[in-house]
């Protein structure tokens, strides 16, 4: 995001106040931590300078509370995988997280 506010002066800082202002507000509604999170990458990508133009990022996410039983990093990856399926089904620029079938 520097980057991006370094090229002008008039609007340094923007891209963060931006970013900082929509999870303060998911906060308020409420949201939950894991979906705070994908909110910042996602805004983070979306303020990215790039020389291809915007780009944009579909996200498969497995959200452990503790609470769950071990799980090996082959399921995650798994399961993982089967949520960024869905995402990338869904549409360009989306997030889905894991739900047991």
């Amino acid at each position: 995001m520097a980057a991006l506010d370094a090229r002008d002066k008039e609007t340094e800082g923007h891209s963060r106040r931006v970013v900082a202002f929509t999870l303060a507000l998911a906060d308020q509604l409420d949201i939950p931590d894991e979906e705070l999170t994908t909110i910042w990458l996602r805004a983070t990508i979306d303020f990215h300078p790039s020389p291809q133009g915007r780009l944009t990022a579909s996200l498969g996410v497995v959200y452990c509370d503790g609470a769950r039983e071990i799980i090996s990093p082959d399921s995650l990856i798994a399961m993982a995988d089967q949520a960024l399926y869905q995402a990338k089904t869904a549409g360009r620029n989306r997030i889905k997280f894991w739900e047991q079938s």
